[in-house]
């Protein structure tokens, strides 16, 4: 049954927003391929030339774009950043069509999707492949489709909104709080009898059959999720700051603030229809705040409140002229000076130079600092592009070296050394590597006939020295940019003792404590 206070949606005046569709394609054409591979791409990237339903960190859907990648466009550094450029104009599009069902006009449905495009955790994300962008397209097609049905209360859009669930979970576990805060929603909402509807159950079966797959390869694995949360949290979440978080929510926003605040009021208190999304928006926010969760994993939350702020602006400046064009002439003047931090278009150098420039001036330092909480010369995300194919030349130098290479092992310390001997040093003729981080845990043999071994690392440890009487320093990372400068290669040849009982040993020791079980 049609809803008694639906009103129909206005046109969609997609020619409004060609100009800013267009800039954001242009400036990320540019900005894409002019660094390297970021350290998550180069994993991302091994994901899909090891297909399978499920990672370590991640479900199976950048597994699969990545393959599809691989497959259709190439190997390149523009093929890999199409899809998430693609889909971050695809965010400003959705946003505007929301912008449209609250009953938007032209000037919203413009500023929706500008907000989207002066929120600089929108423009890192829709440059990077990491499913981080997938995760907030997911999340707001699933918020477009419950003001869709809140509107028409028709039985698709439900199901729709499901489905959307479903390939959000394929894509990241993430969009769970969702899913939790819907339905805490529901029940302190008039809406709490869709629980007792068919229709609900029908579309909670859609998603389930959907995740399906990813079930149960967690259960096969012994859901090696849960042991990533649990060191996630140990190691990265248990000393962020509830306060923090808080204050990030307005800072990776920045000029959207002026949006999506308003949008929230505007839900809150003159538009009642919707306001089971001010129930989300609190729920998820408090989950958020509880588990002490990243600042970014809210970022999904907002573009919807970002259209429902422009629908509200647009009404309060019916005859506003001059703040129709004051707002995005004040919002694209604070990100501007902020753009070269959201993506690549400077070269690093001058990216360097502007680093330094804006500390001095602007007080922006924070935006070079790393996680060890120090100021370098570049953000991190943008050291992490750099290096990689100078490691994978070490690494097949190495190989070549070896006395026996087909009884040779290539082991790396992290998935971003083991991505770049996939992408740099495989190519060449290098056997696959192996890693204890991540997904490559699971992907380690738990037995091996080597009598060698390749040693990626930025130390070599005391039990490889011990191990091994042969030990030659092939070369290091030495590019000045990047965060892995300093990184070593080895050559360890002529083992004192077995290898292989060292390795199958080592295996089952890592594996022990990480709670993987490989089935044989």
């Amino acid at each position: 049954m049609t809803n008694p206070t639906y009103t129909p949606r206005p046109a969609f005046y997609w020619k409004a927003l060609l100009p800013i569709l267009l800039i954001k394609l242009i400036l990320h054409l540019i900005a894409n391929p002019r660094y390297g591979f970021h350290r998550d791409e180069l994993l991302y990237m091994a994901l899909g030339q090891h297909p399978d339903f499920g990672y370590w960190s991640v479900p199976p859907f950048i597994g699969i774009l990545s393959w599809l990648t691989q497959h259709s466009l190439g190997v390149s550094v523009m093929a890999f950043r199409l899809l998430p450029t693609l889909t971050g104009i695809g965010l400003m599009l959705l946003v505007a069509l929301i912008a449209r069902e609250f009953g938007g006009g032209r000037w919203a449905q413009f500023m929706a999707a500008l907000g989207v495009f002066v929120a600089p955790v929108y423009m890192r994300t829709s440059m990077l492949f990491q499913p981080v962008i997938f995760d907030i397209f997911f999340w707001t097609l699933a918020f477009y489709w419950i003001v869709r049905y809140l509107k028409e209360e028709k039985n698709q859009y439900l199901y729709l909104f499901f489905i959307s669930l479903g390939f959000g979970l394929l894509n990241k576990y993430l969009i769970g709080f969702l899913l939790i805060a819907v339905i805490l929603a529901l029940l302190v909402s008039p809406l709490r009898g869709l629980f007792l509807k068919r229709k609900s159950w029908i579309g909670l079966a859609l998603m389930t059959a959907i995740v399906l797959p990813n079930i149960w390869w967690q259960v096969r694995y012994d859901f090696p999720f849960l042991t990533h949360m649990r060191l996630l949290r140990t190691y990265q979440l248990e000393n962020v700051s509830s306060i923090q978080f808080l204050i990030d929510q307005g800072i990776i926003t920045l000029a959207a603030v002026f949006l999506w605040v308003p949008g929230l009021y505007w839900i809150i208190r003159k538009a009642p229809l919707y306001r089971l999304l001010a129930w989300v928006f609190l729920f998820t926010m408090a989950f958020m705040l509880v588990l002490q969760a990243k600042s970014y994993y809210s970022m999904g939350l907002f573009p919807v409140f970002i259209a429902a702020g422009a629908v509200h602006l647009e009404t309060l400046w019916s005859k506003k002229a001059w703040q129709r064009w004051a707002l995005p002439s004040l919002q694209l003047l604070l990100v501007l000076p902020l753009i070269p931090f959201g993506i690549t278009l400077l070269s690093p150098q001058k990216m360097i130079n502007y680093g330094k420039w804006t500390s001095e001036n602007l007080g922006l330092s924070s935006l070079r600092t790393w996680e060890d909480g120090e100021v370098y010369d570049l953000p991190q995300d943008y050291a992490d592009m750099f290096g990689w194919e100078e490691m994978g030349d070490l690494i097949a130098e190495a190989w070549k070296k070896a006395e026996d290479p087909d009884y040779t092992l290539l082991y790396c310390d992290n998935y971003g050394q083991a991505g770049a001997a996939m992408r740099y040093a495989v190519p060449q003729g290098v056997v696959e590597p192996i890693s204890f981080n991540g997904t490559y845990a699971i992907w380690a043999p738990a037995k091996t006939e080597a009598k060698a071994l390749i040693y990626v690392n930025d130390e070599l440890g005391e039990d490889i020295q011990n191990l091994f009487e042969d030990i030659q320093l092939i070369g290091q990372v030495e590019h000045p940019f990047a965060r892995e400068k300093g990184t070593q290669v080895y050559l360890c040849q002529n083992p004192r003792t077995s290898f292989a009982d060292f390795w199958s040993q080592r295996v089952r020791a890592v594996k022990a404590r990480l709670g993987i079980s490989v089935p044989e």
